[in-house]
């Protein structure tokens, strides 16, 4: 299975990750450094003009733009409420059943 947890831990934690090419949708895609992975060579060339230029600006931006998304859906109020809406619609559900 597979876990979103390290994007979410690198928006959380200010960092930059890279991340493979069409895999997130646009808006998540756009604050990652996105690789293709079919590719070695775009790899090696986004890695190495990251270590180069770690403080470029499009960098920055990205990380900041990833923590304002973070803050807005991820959130303590936001995922409780998640939570309780799971819980709810189960609670719906095993209504409906017979024991």
């Amino acid at each position: 299975a597979t876990s979103s947890l390290p994007l979410y831990e690198t928006f959380y934690f200010e960092k930059n990750i890279f991340y493979s090419k069409d895999i997130l949708d646009k808006k998540l895609e756009d604050l990652t450094i996105t690789v293709d992975l079919e590719n070695s060579d775009d790899l090696a060339d986004k890695m190495s003009e990251y270590i180069q230029n770690p403080d470029k600006h499009e960098y920055k931006s990205m990380i900041l733009k990833a923590k304002e998304y973070y803050l807005e859906n991820c959130n303590e109020k936001i995922i409780s409420q998640k939570i309780f809406n799971i819980f709810d619609e189960y609670k719906k559900l095993s209504e409906r059943w017979t024991y």
